[in-house]
């Protein structure tokens, strides 16, 4: 699984439809902290359902984190399909991984949305399976119990094996690698993130150990290209298939 490193150029966000080549992935960055005017906007894109589940948020800012995140998705997946975003409908695989539902045919259009304090990610692409994950670095009290909880031994190993300076980083950086493998397989809940090892050997491979055999697919994993897209933030992109990609950068705004 190489990692290609080369540094994301985030384009605005362009005024009509956009072509998505099948040998394409865009990866979008969005600011969660819009103006009222924005808010309002994409609000009104979802769907009664969606502003139910806005609404069991306990604390403000998390009701619009939600409320902003999922308008953008809408407002990003109606560029590629045409439509109207407030007309966008998700079903769930058989493992809770949202696709989208137009009605009708089906296009092979693949998703994978990751939110984290004030910064959301959404990598697109078609004929091919796709995760991403996006974490805000922070102090965390009990890291070493999500450590023991969470990771294989060799990844206990490694990331003991760091300074302590680096410690919360690497946690961090390995928790978005797992992640995002998860949601690209699709698979959910049923892989725990302990069952299996991604094991950052070098700067230039990532090496995945230990997978059940029914989740094994032909993945790489590209770190570099987004692993910090905005300062404090670490993420990581996952794509399933080894065939060559042109990978695009886009900021959302309104």
């Amino acid at each position: 699984m190489t990692i290609k490193a080369q540094e994301l150029l985030w384009l605005p966000k362009p005024a009509d439809d956009i072509a998505l080549e099948s040998n394409e992935v865009h990866v979008w960055r969005a600011a969660l902290q819009q103006p009222d005017s924005h808010a309002q906007f994409l609000r009104h894109i979802l769907s009664p359902d969606e502003i139910q589940r806005a609404e069991q948020y306990h604390f403000p800012e998390e009701r619009e984190r939600f409320i902003n995140s999922h308008g953008i998705l809408k407002d990003i997946l109606g560029l590629y399909l045409n439509i109207p975003p407030e007309k966008i409908r998700f079903r769930n695989n058989s493992f809770g991984k949202p696709f989208v539902d137009i009605g009708g045919p089906q296009i092979d259009l693949q998703f994978s949305m990751s939110r984290s304090h004030d910064l959301a990610l959404y990598a697109i692409t078609c004929n091919r399976q796709i995760g991403i994950d996006i974490e805000y670095i922070h102090p965390i009290l009990e890291i070493d119990q999500l450590i023991h909880r969470f990771f294989s031994l060799r990844e206990k190993h490694a990331i003991r094996s760091v300074s302590p300076d680096h410690k919360l980083d690497t946690f961090f950086r390995y928790w978005t690698y797992k992640e995002a493998y998860i949601k690209a397989i699709g698979a959910g809940l049923s892989v725990s993130l302990n069952q299996f090892d991604i094991f950052d050997s070098t700067a230039s491979f990532i090496e995945l150990y230990n997978i059940q055999e029914d989740f094994r697919e032909d993945l790489r994993q590209h770190t570099p290209d987004i692993s910090h897209p905005s300062p404090e933030y670490v993420a990581t992109l996952a794509i399933t298939e080894a065939s060559s990609y042109r990978l695009s950068g886009w900021q959302w705004q309104k």
